[in-house]
């Protein structure tokens, strides 16, 4: 059951991600997580 939860989880972060990444907004992702889905990954630390 452990297990199942764990890849359940991954997938949401993963679908949250991608959704990001393609412009939309999510609270499941950091600020850095986002910028880095997007490809801002070297502006989010400046």
């Amino acid at each position: 059951m452990t297990a199942a939860q764990g890849k359940l989880t991954e997938a949401e972060k993963a679908h949250a991600l991608e959704w990001v990444g393609h412009g939309g907004e999510s609270t499941s992702v950091t600020p850095d997580e986002a910028a880095q889905a997007r490809g801002e990954a070297g502006e989010a630390a400046q």
